[in-house]
């Protein structure tokens, strides 16, 4: 909270535009960890069923 206030701006002024391609891959990780999270939290772990 106090980051904003603490620390100064460090962006290159002639900086590059968003990395597509990364953006896309971080999205991607972190979609299904905050799935299985939430999963877990709702309906606990599920025992795999051997047959």
């Amino acid at each position: 909270m106090c980051g904003i206030t603490l620390l100064p701006e460090s962006k290159h002024p002639a900086g590059k535009r968003i990395d597509v391609a990364s953006a896309v891959l971080s999205v991607l990780a972190f979609v299904p960890i905050v799935y299985a999270i939430k999963h877990i939290a709702g309906h606990g772990f599920d025992r795999v069923r051997r047959r």
